[in-house]
């Protein structure tokens, strides 16, 4: 499988074993129904294929990391990003 554009769509890099990952996820495709974003388990095929690309070792990673056409972003950076893809009032 090849990894998504981040250019044509943002993709949010998650914990696949975080319980309170996944409830992150589920929290982000509830208030984006216009589906910009895409996901993807930082353990995944896809996910490691993203992390290379960008330098990102995926076995040091524990946290959310967000990929677009400027980058990978880990941690607060990342959430703000996100964020502002949902728009108001979450923006």
């Amino acid at each position: 499988m090849s990894a998504p554009d981040p250019a044509a769509h943002p993709v949010v890099l998650f914990d696949g074993v975080c319980n309170l990952c996944h409830g992150t996820v589920r929290f982000l495709l509830e208030r984006d129904p216009a589906a910009r974003l895409r996901f993807a388990s930082l353990q995944s095929d896809v996910g490691r294929a993203l992390l290379a690309r960008y330098g990102l070792d995926a076995d040091a990673l524990d946290t959310i990391v967000y990929v677009d056409a400027i980058g990978a972003h880990q941690r607060s950076d990342a959430a703000l990003r996100i964020v502002r893809v949902l728009g108001p009032p979450w923006s």
